[in-house]
């Protein structure tokens, strides 16, 4: 029977990490894939319902919250009963319950560190409790080169971290191209419109009130120009005041978009101005849709993004510079056309699940192989 993989995510939302998991685990023939997620006080989980959508296997704890003690017990009662050969945990929540949960059980944790937020205290708290929960893993998976450069300054081993970038189905794409012009009449925007879109939770280190800055310098010169802002969080009532106060037109928060894909093949220029990333999925799926991206440098960013060739860019917190690249690009559509393209095939070419999987597969083999030896020389060492 083949080995084993058990996933761990903290999170009733559907988004990025969880679109990573399970199309590597879509693409994974080698072994075997279950994904567990914490349902917390009732709430409804999109990721075991995508689960079961995609006939992937599954498993649940139901909870007040991730950190009940009796998450615990009953955590590690599942480690017993699927007997994992490799633990995956995908977040602060689940690698300091993976942690806890698995003493004494040999099983081996790899953790997929996909960048902080430091979006409040208790977030810092946590995640700076990860960074130190680093150093007992068998294996951190990072994101990006940048990202694991990151972590090496943090103090996490450098022979324990893996590079492993983000992946895109570029084909996920293909149906909505034919149907932009439908969907920007949906959206309220006819052909002439100029779209500028960001996507992602509306919090401090995404940066949207910069982007905002920014196209306040923009809008007025380009009149047909919108900001489209997709996604929420705990910002939004600050970045609508922030509008309000700068007087600047044409800026619409859609919220949170299920048809994100289709939302992105509808606009012209998508923008990133995050203060820190690890690998954007957002900026795979703007190239994916051959939309050019300007975006702050920052993290795995500038591994994605070609300065000059797929897009724009700019150093973080810097609205006036931003600015000046929106501007750049609103001056030449046919360049901006071509960059999307080079985009495109750059995503298609570098990005590819198949890619991603197999050199995760082969961090699984690593990592069981040198449990299997630890366990052999403790039986000789006993002997």
């Amino acid at each position: 029977m083949k080995p084993l993989i058990l996933h761990m995510r903290a999170c009733n939302f559907f988004g990025g990490p969880e679109r990573q998991v399970l199309g590597h685990i879509r693409h994974s023939g080698n072994f075997r894939h279950c994904v567990l997620s914490f349902i917390e006080n009732g709430r409804t989980d999109e990721l075991a319902a995508e689960c079961r959508r995609q006939g992937i296997a599954n498993e649940t704890l139901e909870g007040r919250s991730a950190y009940e003690l009796s998450a615990l017990g009953r955590l590690r009662g599942v480690f017993k009963r699927l007997k994992p050969a490799v633990l995956c945990s995908h977040g602060y929540r689940p690698t300091l319950l993976a942690l806890a949960a698995k003493a004494g059980l040999d099983l081996p944790l790899i953790v997929f560190s996909r960048g902080h937020t430091g979006e409040n205290q208790r977030v810092s708290l946590f995640e700076n409790l990860e960074m130190k929960a680093l150093r007992f893993a068998d294996a951190v998976v990072a994101v990006s080169s940048g990202y694991a450069e990151h972590l090496k300054r943090c103090g996490v081993k450098a022979d324990s971290i893996h590079v492993v970038q983000n992946a895109i189905e570029d084909e996920s794409m293909a149906t909505h191209f034919a149907g932009f012009e439908g969907k920007r009449n949906e959206l309220g925007f006819g052909r002439d419109d100029f779209l500028i879109a960001t996507a992602g939770r509306l919090s401090p280190e995404k940066a949207q009130g910069d982007l905002i800055t920014a196209f306040a310098e923009v809008q007025p010169k380009y009149p047909e120009a919108h900001l489209l802002l997709a996604g929420d969080g705990p910002s939004r009532g600050e970045l609508e005041a922030q509008v309000e106060q700068l007087a600047v037109k044409n800026v619409h928060f859609l919220g949170f978009r299920k048809d994100m894909d289709a939302v992105m093949c509808a606009i012209d220029l998508f923008v990133l101005p995050s203060r820190t990333e690890g690998l954007p999925n957002v900026a795979l799926e703007a190239f994916a849709a051959k939309k050019p991206v300007v975006a702050s440098a920052v993290g795995g960013v500038p591994e994605v993004v070609e300065e000059g060739v797929s897009g724009c860019l700019v150093p973080p917190a810097r609205p006036d510079l931003l600015a000046d690249a929106i501007l750049k690009m609103l001056s030449d559509w046919e360049r901006m056309q071509a960059m999307g393209r080079a985009g495109y095939e750059r995503v298609k070419k570098d990005f590819t699940f198949e890619a991603q999987t197999e050199k995760l597969e082969g961090i699984y083999r690593k990592v069981i192989a040198n449990r299997l030896e630890v366990r052999r020389l403790r039986r000789q060492s006993a002997a």
